[in-house]
């Protein structure tokens, strides 16, 4: 798999991640606290990384987004 498809599918999954988490996070009232640092933790990590994919996803789709960019102009 090339690395272009690569990052596009990991930040994809990522994001998902990061959504059920952050919504789990909302209504942490109803787990324990055990799994409340768990899930804050689990969101913080895929934040990081989803940060750190988004750069990579920007940096390979470079030629694409410039040349649509362009394209407008």
């Amino acid at each position: 798999m090339k690395k272009r498809a690569l990052v596009s599918v990991m930040l994809f999954f990522d994001v998902i991640l990061l959504a059920i988490t952050g919504l789990i996070a909302v209504f942490d009232q109803f787990i324990g606290e055990k799994a409340e640092f768990i899930v804050k933790l689990i969101h913080f990590i895929t934040g990081l990384l989803f940060i750190i994919l988004a750069v990579y996803h920007v940096i390979y789709n470079w030629k694409a987004l410039k040349s649509y960019l362009n394209k407008k102009n």
